[in-house]
């Protein structure tokens, strides 16, 4: 089995919109992307998954990066980015 590693998410935001709320876990690395951290702690229950609440406000997301600079085992690294779908 695999260790169990934190759980870290690149979120990118659309251009304009409401403020992007601030999130304790988060920390901003431009206006519009926030990488947001969860300790490792939330595997030690032994679930297989996490729901991960992403409470930036109303802004709207437009991709979510799973473990963006690749820093943790992965078997299939080309699942962990979701794109919203156009509008």
């Amino acid at each position: 089995g695999q260790m169990p590693s934190p759980v870290v998410l690149k979120v990118e935001f659309a251009e304009t919109g409401p403020a992007i709320k601030p999130m304790r876990n988060a920390r901003m690395v431009d206006e519009r992307t926030a990488v947001v951290t969860w300790p490792v702690d939330v595997w030690f229950g032994g679930s297989r998954t996490f729901a991960a609440i992403l409470n930036f406000g109303a802004r709207r997301i437009t991709a979510i990066t799973l473990d963006p600079e690749g820093r943790f085992p992965d078997r299939k690294p080309a699942d962990n980015a979701w794109k919203a779908p156009v509008k």
